[in-house]
């Protein structure tokens, strides 16, 4: 179907993946993302992408870091905190 009149395409390459989410405050500390193979579930595999955010004393957010400085998905989930954040 082609656009109509001022629509954009809209694409969201996380859609159908799978998410966790670590909470801190009550504002969203790390965010992950893995592809939906079976394996998502296991939070140890090499298949994350890992995302740390950084908020400031209001809890607005600042910044957004990816892990070991690449969006790669060959993170571990449960060891997000080891990474290094740019």
């Amino acid at each position: 179907m082609p656009k109509q009149i001022l629509e954009n395409l809209a694409y969201c390459r996380n859609v159908g993946f799978e998410y966790r989410a670590e909470y801190s405050g009550g504002y969203i500390l790390y965010e992950g993302w893995a592809y939906p193979n079976g394996q998502a579930t296991n939070e140890g595999s090499l298949i994350w992408e890992i995302i740390k955010h950084t908020h400031d004393g209001d809890g607005n957010l600042t910044k957004s870091s990816w892990a070991n400085y690449d969006d790669a998905f060959n993170k571990s989930w449960t060891l997000r905190a080891s990474y290094t954040y740019a």
